[in-house]
């Protein structure tokens, strides 16, 4: 039994032969059970009662075992090659927990929960196949632009909404621990000319486990400035954007979803013109993070050998958000967010450090966002 059982183990990391893999697995459960052999009629003894008892409690510990472990195989196996159905694989989520805390993330495998876990995942697979793009029916992007009419050499804002549903969350283009931040594939003419995005702040989404996310809720808004070029000629312009996401909720769901909005360019001896989103686009513009400025008297940047130290006048709470160029961090947890005016972040590594991200601070006025991208001296 132990020789087919090590084969079958074999056989299901291999992935080599399912059926002779699944012949196997009945042959060992058999084998256990003893499903094989009909019982033989003897004389019942206290020793031989004592006897099959031991074997009845040593044959159910390894039928428990024996199902945990394929079930959990199966499981890993699923998710390392479906990485389209949204979940985050162990490795995945291990290193982001290493780049974001500079540790292991300890994920053990729980017995109890396992047959819970392949009935869930049982569900999803089926669910998965059906309807792939489960994501779009709790998450949709909505294209729009701040003009309607343009000159040659003038510029705009393409201006893209991410709306989730209630209780729903998708993820900042930044560090987190779980999921992956939301995508766009934009194509224009070559008549225009787009800038670097302009990301809305995320907040901090913290999960039992200590698992820590930077999430968008609700509806927030991407702006991409763009530049018409001098030297093109009027005609209508179409923009199209195709977003990829995962959104979660109790579980998470990948989507995709797409949009298109059109200007036109005229010539000079025509009036440009704004659109019906022209003032609401420039509420948000207003609410762009700064840049962080070290010489700014208002706020203050100190280096330790091991961590940064940020100081802002009249803060009440500071939060930091690290992307994917910040040294890591030795508990973002801890570290990425401060009452008062003073906020300490511990790396894990002493040399190189760099400090970038996205900063929000609280202050009796309001809220100010930075951008910051500082290196140790």
């Amino acid at each position: 039994s132990m020789k087919r059982a090590v084969s079958f183990s074999f056989f299901c990391c291999s992935n080599r032969s399912t059926a002779r893999a699944r012949s196997m697995y009945w042959i060992f459960l058999s084998e256990i059970l003893d499903l094989r052999h009909p019982p033989i009629m003897s004389v019942s003894t206290p020793k031989k009662r004592r006897a099959d008892l031991v074997m009845s409690v040593i044959r159910g510990v390894w039928c428990i075992f024996f199902l945990n472990w394929s079930i959990s195989i199966h499981i890993r196996a699923f998710i390392t090659l479906n990485p389209a159905c949204g979940f985050v694989s162990t490795r995945q989520a291990q290193a982001g927990h290493r780049r974001c805390h500079g540790g292991p993330l300890n994920m053990p495998f729980v017995p109890s929960q396992s047959l819970i876990g392949a009935l869930a995942m049982t569900g999803a697979i089926s669910s998965t196949q059906a309807q792939p793009n489960m994501g779009a029916e709790h998450l949709s992007i909505d294209a729009k632009t701040s003009v309607s009419t343009v000159h040659p050499g003038s510029s705009g804002f393409l201006a893209i909404d991410i709306i989730a549903a209630d209780d729903w969350h998708t993820y900042w283009p930044g560090l987190s621990d779980t999921g992956f931040g939301i995508d766009f594939e934009i194509a224009t003419p070559d008549s225009i000319e787009l800038k670097d995005p302009i990301w809305p702040t995320p907040i901090r989404y913290l999960q039992k486990g200590d698992i820590l996310d930077h999430t968008y809720e609700g509806t927030v808004t991407v702006l991409f400035p763009f530049v018409v070029k001098d030297d093109a000629q009027p005609a209508g312009v179409t923009i199209n954007v195709e977003s990829n996401f995962l959104v979660c909720k109790d579980l998470c769901l990948p989507g995709s979803d797409e949009d298109s909005v059109s200007f036109v360019i005229v010539p000079e001896d025509e009036t440009e013109t704004s659109s019906e989103s022209e003032s609401e686009i420039q509420r948000v513009y207003e609410q762009r993070p700064e840049q962080f400025r070290p010489t700014d008297p208002a706020v203050r940047l100190q280096w330790i050998k091991d961590a940064a130290a940020v100081l802002f006048r009249d803060a009440t709470r500071i939060e930091f958000y690290p992307d994917t160029e910040c040294t890591p961090i030795k508990d973002l947890i801890k570290d990425g967010v401060a009452e008062g005016n003073r906020l300490e972040i511990y790396f894990s590594e002493t040399e190189n450090k760099r400090l970038s991200g996205r900063i929000r601070v609280q202050t009796p006025q309001g809220e100010m966002f930075y951008d910051i991208d500082e290196k140790a001296p």
